[in-house]
């Protein structure tokens, strides 16, 4: 037989025979809740960031193919003028917008000359002006 242990009245139990209640149906619902609470406000803060950072390349995108979609081609001839001893001093050729594409600001356009040996980075100046400087390489709008 199993021995019993009888407590006489007054006699309290040790505290490793006391048998505490765990979590009530209450502090359960409770701990439940605020643990749902966080995990919300923490998605939120997490999507708003992904959101966020969406648009942000987005607008990235569509600007860099507004700008792309700005494009220059050449219309006709390209002539080649010079004085004489196989040197060309100017070259003039027409440009025009390439089907679909939107204006071109004209003062942010960069030209570039470019052959076997070199490459060149043209220096615009004022629109309509003649006043070239010899030995610069400069490019300029003679007509609209």
């Amino acid at each position: 037989m199993h021995p019993v242990s009888v407590i006489k009245k007054g006699e309290f139990m040790s505290s490793k025979d006391q048998n505490d209640a765990g979590f009530t149906g209450l502090e359960a619902a409770i701990v439940l809740i605020a643990f749902v609470v966080v995990v919300a406000v923490f998605s939120y803060v997490v999507l708003g960031a992904g959101f966020f950072t969406t648009q942000k390349a987005q607008q990235t995108v569509y600007s860099a193919v507004g700008q792309a979609s700005s494009t220059i081609e050449v219309i006709g001839n390209v002539y080649g003028t010079g004085t004489g001893g196989g040197s060309i001093n100017n070259v003039t050729f027409n440009v025009g917008l390439a089907a679909g594409s939107s204006s071109v600001d004209m003062s942010k356009t960069v030209m570039v000359y470019r052959n076997e040996t070199q490459l060149v980075t043209l220096n615009q100046t004022a629109t309509g002006t003649n006043q070239l400087t010899v030995g610069t390489p400069n490019w300029q709008i003679t007509s609209t």
